[in-house]
């Protein structure tokens, strides 16, 4: 992808990048340096979803979060709501207030139902 871009960018090409957010702090860094807009999809906002549902860690995309942040780079959220699994009122409150607050009012922030796009 770093290549890619790297490329498209010296052809005056824009970049974008759909993400999980699953990439270490150095290596984004480098690759920010060629993007124009990242999306990165938020699986659900509480540790034991993201261990069970994800095999991950929400700590990782979290700090994923800051570091597009902190790069001026624009970027949005995107958070799957499945549901019975990760919708519930608390874990959305939590998530809308740590966007709020970590990331800031403007970070455009998108919620997709997954009864839309699982068949």
């Amino acid at each position: 992808m770093y290549d890619t871009a790297r490329l498209a960018r010296a052809k005056g090409l824009k970049n974008i990048m759909v993400s999980a957010g699953y990439i270490n702090r150095e290596p984004l860094e480098e690759l920010l340096k060629y993007m124009d807009v990242v999306k990165i999809d938020l699986k659900g906002f509480d540790e034991s979803f993201y261990k069970d549902y994800v095999g991950g860690r929400l700590e990782y995309v979290k700090e994923t979060l800051l570091t597009l942040k902190k790069s001026g780079v624009f970027f949005e959220v995107v958070n799957l709501v499945v549901p019975g699994l990760n919708d519930d009122k608390e874990s959305l409150k939590s998530l809308i207030a740590w966007i709020r607050k970590e990331l800031g009012p403007d970070v455009p922030l998108f919620f997709q139902d997954s009864r839309l796009i699982i068949r």
